[in-house]
């Protein structure tokens, strides 16, 4: 008896109370779930009888932090990871992991130029700009040389403001024309911001008169040795709309001017500022018109609209029997100046004195 309870004395396993221990709890990233900072740190509330921790990024194994409550994690790429940490006791107790997916991005809004390039001194102007990323974009701030001037509202990812031109701009020149740079910065809710490319705006009447005037014809000076096909030859007629319009042919220009006197010069500054309109047709009921594709002779009436004679013996009835004097041939290139209107078949379809008296300006063919 006494050798059985020795051997059952020498195999007894002892007793012992396995220790466990919690996960850390509390697990928050600072400054955020998404953020553009590329070495986070995270803190955690200490679980009952842990004496140290350890941690892994994604895929990764885990490492020993030691007895901390706050890590920082080496950089960190661009995109969506999962930071994990564990508690560990005195009794080789190991808890479950606590867990945090979180976004790093570094990369800011996609900002476009501003959507103008001209602007008036002591005018609003509306500037607008589109802009995207990955990110929500917050707001838009809009850059005048360096010089921040007014918050953009958005609608969808097009954000735009009204621009007061009325401070005082870096580069005026002495004829109150200069330019400015303009950009728009954006945020978006990461805190990444971008500056969009920078874009020059003409500034014009800035304390002075402007050169010319609605009805003014136009032209920018010729230097010396300059060729015919020079744009300094090119004359533009000043629009009430405030666009410059050309006369293509000096046929055009000789059927609403009889010579080249009054034309203004005026600076090549000036000139760009003036946006590009509709070119100038010929005065309707002065000529009539043939393209140098087709044989169709036409009379012409307000708005460059075209009506095509079906006879001679209807354009002799309007422009006599030396009608081919009165004929202009344009070229196949403008024939997207005009439009074709109903064709004349009687003699009561088109009357050239009326249809010259129709339109007094060239403002009012358009």
């Amino acid at each position: 008896m006494k050798i059985l309870l020795l051997a059952l004395a020498m195999f007894a396993v002892p007793s012992v109370a396995f220790a466990s221990v919690s996960a850390p709890n509390s697990l928050t990233i600072s400054p955020g779930q998404y953020t553009n900072d590329t070495t986070p740190t995270f803190s955690w509330s200490a679980p009952s009888g842990a004496t140290w921790y350890d941690a892994a990024v994604d895929a990764g194994g885990y490492s020993g932090i030691g007895n901390v409550f706050t890590y920082t994690l080496p950089t960190q790429a661009n995109g969506w990871h999962t930071f994990y940490v564990r508690a560990h006791d005195n009794h080789n107790a190991i808890s479950n992991s606590s867990s945090m997916t979180f976004e790093i991005d570094t990369v800011g809004p996609t900002v476009s130029q501003v959507s103008t390039s001209k602007a008036t001194a002591n005018v609003s102007t509306k500037v607008t700009v589109s802009a995207t990323g990955e990110a929500l974009v917050t707001s838009c701030r809009l850059m005048v040389d360096h010089i921040s001037v007014a918050d953009l509202t958005h609608q969808g990812n097009t954000w735009d403001a009204t621009w007061s031109t009325d401070y005082a701009f870096n580069t005026v020149s002495t004829d109150g024309y200069g330019a400015v740079q303009a950009a728009v910065s954006c945020t978006d809710g990461d805190g990444n911001s971008t500056l969009g490319a920078s874009r020059t705006v003409a500034i014009t009447g800035y304390g002075v008169p402007a050169e010319a005037t609605a009805g003014d014809r136009i032209k920018t000076a010729c230097g010396s040795n300059v060729k015919k096909s020079d744009d300094c030859h090119a004359v533009y007629y000043l629009g009430t709309d405030g666009k410059r319009h050309a006369f293509p042919t000096e046929a055009v220009y000789y059927t609403w001017y009889s010579n080249w006197s009054g034309v203004k010069t005026v600076s090549s500054a000036f000139m760009s500022t003036l946006s590009l309109g509709k070119n100038v047709t010929l005065h309707p009921g002065t000529v009539l018109v043939k393209f140098t594709s087709a044989n169709e002779v036409y009379a012409i009436s307000r708005g460059a609209v075209l009506h095509h004679y079906l006879t001679e013996a209807l354009v002799k009835a309007d422009y006599a029997t030396n009608w081919q004097a009165s004929l202009v041939t344009v070229s196949a290139v403008l024939r997207g100046n005009y439009s074709i209107g109903s064709v004349i078949d009687q003699s009561t379809d088109y009357d050239a004195a009326t249809a010259k008296a129709a339109v007094t300006s060239i403002d009012s063919n358009f």
